[in-house]
């Protein structure tokens, strides 16, 4: 009954390592969607299908993944703090759309400059081979 339990099972299979399994990762979506009020379920369906198409990415199917991401995009008005932008960046640098997730991430940043040095220091998977790029450095503020 609780909607984060899901969302750790879709992420799951984004996992390196992971075996993906689509079919499941879009039935925990519908499962993970209805555990939210109505007035939530817009931006919690289209954070889902960001991670699905994580998952989608995963299995070899980078077409599928970007037609997902693109339907998953929001305005402000349901992504206000722009938690969308940052999630599809990670899953653009997932598919090595360099240019995209370098866009997305000043987008983000545009929205959110208080975050700046926690990215400079994030070193986790989801930003490898984007934090060596140039660009990215100086989005996040790292000297080089």
């Amino acid at each position: 009954t609780n909607p984060r339990f899901l969302e750790c099972q879709i992420l799951v299979q984004v996992l390196p390592g992971q075996k993906p399994d689509i079919q499941k990762a879009w039935r925990l979506l519908d499962e993970f969607v209805k555990l939210y009020p109505p007035n939530q379920r817009e931006f919690w369906r289209r954070e889902g299908q960001l991670f699905v198409a994580m998952t989608l990415a995963r299995a070899g199917l980078p077409d599928s993944a970007r037609a997902v991401a693109l339907r998953s995009r929001a305005d402000a008005t349901v992504d206000p703090g722009r938690e969308l932008v940052y999630i599809e960046a990670m899953l653009r640098n997932l598919l090595g759309d360099r240019d995209e997730a370098l866009r997305l991430v000043g987008t983000y940043l545009a929205a959110n400059a208080q975050d700046r040095a926690t990215l400079a220091k994030d070193e986790t998977w989801w930003w490898q081979g984007l934090r060596d790029d140039p660009r990215f450095k100086a989005l996040v503020g790292i000297s080089n």
